[in-house]
């Protein structure tokens, strides 16, 4: 009872890295929409973010444009949402990112530092004041 979308995530994170592609990210996509229209329980759309979009063990592994792509749409879902996501989150979470899965040897290459740079614009606004610190 409740684990589908868990189970979800931790399938993707043991998944080979080729298999987290454009498709991966669209279904995520959607099945957010569709938590959202359902409107009755925040909890699924909470285990949507929680299990999937926002672990980055399933995401980081992905090719460079499916890694932007996503990070673009968290950053949408963010400026949609502000309160939740600084409540569920927070500016910490994103910096952690960073600091786990873009700064290891294996992952330093030359898409890192824009990796980095969409990461905190996620949580950047346009004029540099954090989307969580904006009221």
């Amino acid at each position: 009872r409740g684990g589908g979308i868990p189970i979800i995530g931790v399938l993707l994170q043991k998944s080979c890295a080729n298999r987290i592609d454009v498709n991966v990210l669209m279904a995520a996509q959607l099945m957010v929409e569709m938590a959202t229209s359902m409107n009755r329980d925040q909890r699924l759309l909470s285990q949507i973010y929680h299990s999937i979009l926002f672990d980055f063990r399933i995401w980081s592994k992905s090719e460079f444009h499916v890694q932007i792509g996503h990070i673009q749409y968290l950053s949408t879902l963010i400026k949609e949402d502000r309160k939740y996501f600084r409540r569920r989150f927070g500016v910490q979470f994103f910096l952690d990112v960073i600091r786990q899965h873009y700064t290891s040897c294996s992952s330093l290459s030359e898409d890192a530092h824009p990796i980095f740079s969409f990461i905190l614009s996620a949580v950047d606004s346009p004029i540099n004041t954090p989307y969580f610190l904006r009221r």
